[in-house]
Parts: C-alpha cells; structure tokens; sequence
C-alpha cells in the first residue's frame, strides 16, 4: 500500500514588538498629562491661595475676638503701647503697629512689669490667646514676620537701637491723628482710639503688615487680611492701596497716605 506524506504547517512566526509601547505612544501620553496639568494646575493655585486666605481670616478674627476679650476685661480700654522716647500710644513711624514687645533699652525699663509689650502682646500676657501660630499670617515669607523667627516662642531678635525686639504679622489699632499732614514727621504720632467704644463698627481694628508690596503675603488677587471694629473680618484686595504701597515713605512718616490707606480698605 502506498504511503502518502503530508507536509504539517509551519508555525506562525511571532513579531519581535511584544506588548511594549512605541515612542510615538509614549509622546502622545506625555501630551495629554501635560495637557491635564496645564488645565488643572491653575485651579490648584486658586484653591490653596483661598485656603491659605481663609486660614489668615481664621487668625485676625480670633484676634479681634481676643481683643474685645481684653476691652470687656479692662474697662473698655484698648491694649496699649509705649515705644521708645515716647509716650503711650504714640508711634514715630507707621511700620511700627506689628511690634509685639518693644524691647527693653532705653526708656523701655519704665514699663515695669510689662517690659516693652505693646499692643497685641497683651494678649498673651493676660493669657486671652497663647498659641504664637495666631499672631502671624501662615504664607507669609518675610523672616522677621514669622513664627519661626522667635523660636522657641517669644525668644526676641536683635534690634539696633531696642535691644532686642519681637514682631508679629498684622498691625493693631493702627489709627493716628495726622490726617491732614500739618503735623511735623519728626514727633510721634498720637493714636486716635484708646477705647473699643470710640471706634465705628467699620473702623479697621486689625490688618495685615501694610508696609510694602514685598511684604504683601497674598497675591492672585493683591490683598490683606482685616478685623473690624465689630470683630467681623474679611479679606480685602484694593488697587489704591496696591499702588499706595510702592511710596517709599509710605512705611516710614507718611501718616497721611497711611490713614486714607484705611480708609480705602473699609469702602
């Protein structure tokens, strides 16, 4: 019987690409993630900016609840402060409304018990708010306005002419009466308000250092943390007082662009 012999099929050649990916695929999936990121990383920005507002808010409220704490504790007076070579409640410039304690060089010793505190430091002192993180902006980067300057807390740095001084991030009661410039720069400037009970519901009781736009911790918009009077707050953007701060003499002795400055925040 003849035999016949099929030939079996040869195997299907495999292709050398495998399961991996081409460089043009690769490319396209970088595309598209940049792409994500381009749109999402804006409203990222927007979100940690209004979140980091809102923990300033959360601040200069408290301290305007601390505050009032103080005036119903003392009679309605506000907390005072005493700066070197002047009387109380004067100030010679107007950068000076963030000064937690003074010092204690020259006429500083005549303070007694309280050595230099001034102005929000007595709120500490009288124990109405311990915690240090509530006296600074949590973004700003200013070194000499941050809690980490004074760590472990309270612990002063260097001053030329006071010894040694500690500052916080927002400006107390920072009214005076020069309002028409016919008083001379070279005095101290009285404040205006010694009582809670003096101001209008609407008066700024508390802002951020408004000193200059490099010391402007927010920004996307330009803008300040305020207290008012009535221990409401809320958070201000004007392109007045923006354009205020590029005066080189406006953290120094210009009271008078100073003072419409505040007026500009409550309007």
């Amino acid at each position: 019987m003849a035999r016949f012999i099929h030939d079996s099929p040869a195997p299907a050649r495999r292709t050398s690409r495998g399961t991996g990916f081409t460089l043009v695929e690769l490319l396209v999936v970088i595309g598209i993630i940049a792409l994500l990121i381009s749109i999402l990383l804006p409203a990222l920005n927007k979100a940690r900016a209004a979140a980091n507002r809102t923990a300033c808010l959360s601040n200069i409220r408290q301290l305007a609840v601390g505050t009032h704490m103080y005036a119903q504790e003392y009679r309605g007076w506000l907390m005072p402060t005493k700066q070197q070579n002047a009387r109380w409640n004067e100030y010679w410039d107007t950068h000076q409304f963030y000064y937690f304690d003074f010092g204690t060089q020259g006429d500083q010793a005549l303070l007694g018990p309280d050595g230099g505190i001034a102005g929000l430091g007595h709120l500490y002192k009288t124990g109405i708010l311990r915690d240090g993180r509530l006296f600074y902006c949590p973004v700003q980067l200013s070194t000499n306005l941050t809690l980490d300057a004074y760590e472990p807390w309270l612990t002063p740095q260097p001053h030329p002419s006071q010894g040694a001084v500690v500052r916080v991030g927002y400006y107390f009661n920072p009214h005076t009466t020069d309002r028409s410039g016919k008083r001379t720069n070279s005095v101290p400037q009285p404040r205006v308000y010694t009582r809670l009970s003096q101001m209008k519901n609407d008066k700024v009781l508390l802002v951020e250092v408004l000193n200059s736009q490099s010391l402007t911790a927010h920004h996307n918009p330009d803008g300040w943390s305020v207290a008012f009077a009535d221990g409401s707050a809320r958070f201000v953007s004007d392109k007045r007082v923006w354009t205020n701060l590029t005066d080189p003499n406006f953290s120094k002795r210009n009271w008078v662009l100073f003072n419409n400055s505040l007026d500009n925040l409550t309007e």
